[in-house]
């Protein structure tokens, strides 16, 4: 399991406490509801415990009961309400609302409270303005849920990591999946004729387009060449705007006495190194499948010569 850092241990503490509110949970399946052995947990409630407002007298600190396996906290000081949802968070709850509708259409228990969700999904005071789905954000999500479904080909405005238009994509979607923290859209890219991951909250502008569709079965059986391939990168230090930006592909993060090694998939050279350039003055050392040392030194020189193909 890729190694966490200190933030996001902090959010799990800080969503651990509204959830235990009032409420005695087992401590096996909370673990198992968050993905971390026990004693991770035990540890978090310990610090949660030590926590509290300023002046941190007794008065002033989370009061939590721990006793035979089950764990409750009675009085959460200012932590009483959970946090606000990411924009990704919300549209992962809003696909599975619908596709939920889908699968069971006639279950009329089922959709008062699937409405009830909805409302509260889209009410301003439950979550941030900024984070409510608008018309053009409702029109583009259910153009992919019906491409996904018929299947059919899909176009759309692909933004970069600075939200400025990076291309158009013509795509036959696949399906959705939550990686790092963040949703995202997988399917075959007509353009590189490869399958690919895409952040939905840079997809804009998704339109329905005619002609012939290649599923993510057809295309990774075609060619073992569209795989997706790792790159092993060892670093002096990690920054947390990297690690963020590209949480998505990374697979495994080992900080030692030695240094920090991350292992990163990636499905081409030119994507390998648009994303290890604002990091270069970090990179001890890269070993990337597929790639030889004269063949990253050569895109290398390609990007910060400009020049269309590798020298």
């Amino acid at each position: 399991m890729p190694s966490e850092s200190a933030l996001e241990r902090v959010e799990r503490i800080i969503d651990l406490i509204p959830y235990l509110h009032h409420r005695q949970v087992n401590l096996n399946e909370l673990a198992s509801r968050l993905g971390q052995d026990v004693g991770e947990i035990e540890r978090d409630l310990e610090i949660a415990f030590l926590c509290g407002l300023p002046g941190y007298t007794p008065d002033l600190l989370i009061d939590m009961n721990l006793e035979g396996g089950f764990v409750a906290v009675s009085d959460p000081q200012s932590l009483d309400v959970p946090r606000r949802l990411t924009i990704d968070e919300i549209t992962s709850l809003r696909l599975g609302v619908e596709l939920i509708q889908m699968l069971y259409p006639s279950t009329s228990f089922l959709r008062e409270h699937l409405d009830s969700l909805r409302r509260k999904i889209s009410e301003p005071s439950e979550i941030s303005k900024d984070l409510s789905f608008d018309d053009e954000w409702n029109e583009n999500l259910e153009v992919i849920e019906s491409a996904i479904l018929m299947p059919s080909r899909i176009s759309f405005s692909y933004l970069d990591s600075l939200g400025r238009l990076s291309q158009q994509r013509l795509v036959t979607p696949s399906h959705f999946l939550w990686r790092g923290g963040r949703l995202l859209l997988r399917g075959f890219d007509h353009e590189k004729e490869s399958p690919r991951e895409f952040f939905i909250s840079r997809v804009k502008n998704v339109q329905p387009v005619s002609g012939q569709v290649v599923s993510i079965e057809e295309s990774d059986s075609s060619s073992a060449a569209q795989s997706s391939l790792t790159a092993v990168i060892r670093l002096s230090a990690l920054p947390m705007w990297w690690k963020r930006r590209n949480a998505a592909f990374i697979t495994n993060l080992v900080t030692n006495h030695s240094g920090i090694k991350v292992e990163l998939r990636y499905w081409s050279g030119e994507w390998l190194i648009r994303a290890l350039v604002p990091i270069l003055d970090l990179i001890e050392a890269i070993d990337a499948e597929g790639l030889s040392s004269d063949q990253l030194r050569s895109l290398f020189l390609s990007h910060f010569s400009g020049s269309d193909t590798p020298a």
